[in-house]
């Protein structure tokens, strides 16, 4: 396992210096017509970098928010650890109306989709969770 964390930490900052590279040394000699193929190559980085820092982190939270919504709703779902099983499980749950009611139940369903919602955006687009500052 910790050689595992060590793959990623180095693939982490191997892809975060690639990325400086291509921004910095290879992006301004580059003619206008490829630039942005480059950035957006520069992009793809950038999440799959996230991805390998936060991903982890993001599908352990989810297992635990998805689960503890099962657990407290009392909706059988057979132990895995695959959250996709959990996922449906709590589609179903949805659409049965086990969530309808105001309540306890409905406010701990939002809390966990907003956060799982969050650390998946954290990943894919950090821009859109964070604060908007006023430009003007």
């Amino acid at each position: 396992m910790n050689k595992q964390i060590n793959a990623q930490v180095d693939a982490h900052e191997l892809l975060t210096t690639a990325r400086a590279a291509l921004l910095q040394h290879i992006l301004p000699s580059l003619p206008d017509s490829l630039r942005y193929e480059a950035r957006m190559i520069a992009n793809a980085m950038q999440i799959a970098s996230r991805e390998l820092k936060l991903g982890p982190e993001a599908v352990q939270l989810e297992q635990v928010l998805l689960r503890q919504l099962l657990s407290d709703a009392k909706i059988p779902n057979p132990a895995s650890k695959d959250s996709a099983n959990d996922q449906r499980a709590l589609c179903v749950a949805i659409r049965n109306g086990d969530y309808d009611s105001a309540g306890a139940m409905q406010n701990a369903l939002l809390a966990a989709l907003t956060t799982i919602t969050q650390s998946k955006l954290a990943i894919s687009n950090p821009r859109a969770i964070s604060p908007r500052v006023n430009r003007s």
